[in-house]
């Protein structure tokens, strides 16, 4: 990682310092090869139960390179510079003309730093500092995308405990629109980096990480907030709906006000990211029929070009048109509807995830099954559904393979859970339970063999060896001397059950044994005189009804302080 930076270090210093403007077009290449080296040695210290991760991360990063002069080639030869990079190369430029003074008047003066705006202001700020090489542009707006490709991976595993891994980050890196039309200089990259991050700071708040949560949603908030507000409005309420309804991880007092704080929070997010969604994209309500007229609106405005296709009209109140809406945005154009190569491209692509959703129709349908106990996979749910029925209005097969890369993340994520990891899961589990050995009963001894004082007063459950006091409720077993006044439960003195092999004193009603002499005053089970029940062999004085050992209630001072150990 130092390697990496210091090339960036290096091409900042040939712009500033030696006025070289294509360094760029080497050293970040460079840069981003290193920095996958680096990160991929962390990860797998790290992350020891991925040990193909380094791999993986260094050949994505080798392939958005690849992918990224493959868009610049494409659109200097094929669309003989035809294009919105073009346009963002050509005004950044003169940014940095006003800004070195070589030009009198901004190219952004009067003019709102939103959407392509914001696009055209960063395009310059890059040229300033980094050099004026579109090239070079199209290469650090690639390896922006990886980061957030790498973010859509690290939420999904993160969140989603039977996730096949190795095929989810070969999704991320490696299906082509993923990789290649995020990869030029523009809006898609950021948007990319943007949405992935917003993946991973959900995943982060629907796990109860709250510290981790906010640095990164407020950064990738606002860089979507910027460029595209009404893409932060739809990751916003993506993220409100399982944040509410889902199963938060987290237990105890402390999580749950965090979880309340959290909703609100999130709240006031939806209310502020939806107005802000509405006004860029100039809804003057938030009526269905204002939404109706936007999206008739966006199909007549993109209704333009060889690439131009029947919408069928839009609705948000007909049942059928979102399914509809998702087949479009997600599917076509299908093969049929292909007359140009790059259409011809996306259509195959299109064919080939088809066939990738029917083969793992299994992941689907449990993701939706799980959707509550894995509130993220209802993230993604969610945000596939509101995009289809915010995109299904473009009228250009052109517009909409740029616009779906960035919501197919969501989809892969989906079609990555694996139902035999889930099954292997639960085979364990019951494996485990079943191995497990029956408690074992406690025996309950009858007779300590502790000798220490222990003087009681309450409900005492004991057993003793000595000389045992006790002003209470007492259940012990004492063998010695023992005075009890009050109410005694126990082998002791009291209402007791006691075993004394000696001298027993006590005031209240006592069962016991004993073998010496015993003197009791009261209501007295002791085995002597009276109405008793006694095994006694000694002498046995008692006044009252006694069944039981040999009491003595005339407050003797014991010879041993006894044990009373509580039960």
């Amino acid at each position: 990682m130092t390697i990496a930076a210091a090339m960036i270090g290096v091409t900042l210093v040939a712009r500033v310092g030696m006025g070289i403007d294509h360094a760029g077009v080497v050293l970040f290449p460079l840069a981003g090869l290193f920095a996958a080296l680096a990160f991929g040695r962390r990860s797998k210290r790290l992350r020891p139960d991925e040990p193909w991760l380094p791999r993986l991360i260094l050949l994505g990063t080798l392939f958005k390179i690849a992918a990224s002069l493959a868009r610049y080639f494409s659109l200097t030869i094929a669309y003989q510079n035809a294009g919105d990079a073009f346009v963002y190369d050509r005004e950044g430029r003169e940014l940095v003309a006003f800004w070195t003074g070589e030009r009198a008047t901004s190219p952004m003066e009067g003019f709102a730093l939103s959407g392509s705006n914001a696009i055209r202001w960063i395009t310059g700020v890059i040229y300033y500092l980094f050099g004026q090489d579109q090239l070079a542009a199209f290469f650090l707006f690639g390896l922006l995308a990886v980061i957030g490709s790498y973010c859509w991976y690290r939420a999904l595993v993160d969140a989603v405990p039977y996730v096949d891994k190795r095929l989810a980050l070969l999704f991320m890196l490696f299906v082509p629109s993923i990789v290649f039309w995020p990869a030029a200089l523009g809006k898609e990259a950021l948007m990319q980096l943007a949405l992935g991050g917003m993946a991973w700071a959900t995943s982060l708040a629907l796990n109860g990480r709250l510290s981790r949560c906010v640095p990164l949603a407020l950064a990738s908030g606002a860089l979507l907030y910027v460029i595209r507000p009404h893409l932060l409005a739809l990751a916003t309420v993506a993220a409100a709906v399982p944040y509410f309804v889902g199963r938060v991880r987290g237990d105890g007092p402390k999580s749950s006000a965090g979880r309340t704080v959290g909703m609100v929070a999130l709240g006031l997010m939806v209310m502020f990211t939806v107005t802000a969604g509405a006004k860029f994209v100039g809804l003057e309500d938030l009526s269905i029929d204002s939404v109706e007229a936007q999206l008739d609106a966006q199909t007549t405005s993109t209704a333009y070009g060889g690439s131009t296709y029947s919408t069928g009209g839009n609705s948000l109140t007909n049942p059928l048109f979102l399914p509809r809406s998702m087949v479009t945005v997600l599917f076509r154009p299908f093969l049929w509807e292909s007359p140009s190569l790059f259409q011809m491209l996306a259509a195959i692509e299109s064919a080939a995830l088809l066939l990738i959703v029917f083969q793992r129709f299994g992941s689907i349908r449990l993701a939706l099954q799980r959707c509550r106990q894995e509130p993220f996979l209802l993230y993604c749910v969610v945000l596939l559904l509101l995009y289809s029925a915010s995109f299904s209005s473009l009228a250009n097969f052109g517009l909409l393979t740029r616009q779906r890369s960035l919501v197919l993340p969501a989809l892969y994520a989906l079609l990555a859970v694996a139902p035999a990891l889930l099954r292997r899961e639960a085979d364990v589990a019951a494996t485990s339970h079943a191995a497990l050995p029956a408690p074992a009963r406690l025996a309950v001894p009858v007779r300590a063999e502790i000798r220490r004082t222990v003087a009681a007063n309450g409900l005492t459950n004991g057993y003793s060896n000595g000389n045992g006091h006790a002003n209470g409720d007492t259940n012990g077993h004492a063998n010695g001397n023992g005075h009890a006044n009050g109410d005694t439960n126990g082998h002791a003195n009291g209402d007791s059950n006691t075993d004394a092999n000696g001298n027993g004193h006590a005031n209240g009603d006592t069962n016991g044994h004993a073998n010496g002499n015993g003197h009791a005053n009261g209501d007295t089970n002791g085995h002597a005189n009276g109405d008793s029940n006694t095994d006694a062999n000694g002498n046995g004085h008692a006044n009252g009804h006694t069944d039981g050992g040999n009491g003595d209630a005339t407050g003797q001072e014991p010879d041993e302080p006894g044990v009373t150990d509580g039960r």
